[in-house]
This record gives C-alpha cells, structure tokens and sequence, in this order.
C-alpha cells in the first residue's frame, strides 16, 4: 500500500464534490500528472454529470465507465463521504485500500504498524486495509470513525 506524504484531507472532510475534485487535482505530483487528473475529473463530469450521478448511474453503465473515471469517482466518494452501494463495491476492481491511503496516509501508517505487531504479513495488512477501505465506503463514514452503529444506518 503506498500513500501520499500528508494527508489531502482526511476522508470525508470535503464538503464537495467539487472541493474534493480540486484536492484531488491538485495532488497530483507533477503537472502532467495534475494535467490527466483533471481529465479525469472532467471525464466523469461529461459521462455522469459529476459524483453524484455516478452514484445513481445503473452499476453496469458505472462498471463500464473507464478506469480512470472509475478511480476518481471512488476517491470522490471516500473523500466526502457519500455511500457506494455493495453492488459496486463488490464488483468493482478499484483500488479501495490504495485510494483510502491516499486520503488517509497516517491512518494507513499506523494500521500497517500495528498490524505488523500483531504478527500480520504485509500481504495480511494490505487485505485488511483494502477491507477496511470497502467498508469505510459502504458506511459512507471516515475509517477513523467506523462503528457497528454505522454499519446499522447502511441500507
């Protein structure tokens, strides 16, 4: 699992799809990595009418979409906080761990840290994180704050 140096903005701390989509442009490294991010972004705004139609899109159309449109629309979600369905979540291919640790880069140290003291492989902890990832999704919720009263709001 690999992450950013600091954290964008700890997960579901925009108040926007918009002010996610920003940070998400703006963390990309480099220009042409800035560049092809707001591509993306711009993708998805033109094939879904941005996050939120994404979220209501069929799961097939959403599944079809390219990954890149694909990649930003989960890093969307995470970052603000809006549920994606099991559906998705299931047969999605998204890179959930490697996006949440993008967004939550400390949270991701620590985890990996103390998995590792408990005698968990890193193979072990990238598959817990990446679970953790899908659940902070579906919760709609910052992993941070996970509860089993969150996963009794899920619809």
């Amino acid at each position: 699992m690999t992450a950013a140096a600091s954290p964008v903005h700890a997960g579901a701390g925009f108040t926007s799809a918009g002010q996610a989509a920003a940070a998400f442009i703006s963390d990309g490294g480099t220009a042409p990595a800035r560049s092809a991010r707001a591509w993306s972004v711009q993708r998805l705004e033109v094939m879904f009418g941005g996050l939120a139609g994404w979220l209501a899109a069929p799961l097939a159309r959403r599944l079809d979409a390219p990954v890149d449109v694909r990649g930003v629309a989960v890093w969307l979600a995470l970052a603000t906080g809006a549920p994606v369905d099991a559906a998705y979540i299931a047969a999605a291919r998204a890179g959930w761990g490697y996006r949440l640790a993008d967004l939550e880069p400390r949270l991701a140290a620590a985890f990996t840290t103390t998995a590792a003291r408990l005698g968990y492989s890193s193979q072990q902890a990238g598959r817990q994180w990446a679970a953790l990832a899908k659940l902070t999704a579906a919760a709609g919720q910052p992993a941070g704050q996970l509860d089993r009263a969150a996963f009794r709001r899920c619809p």
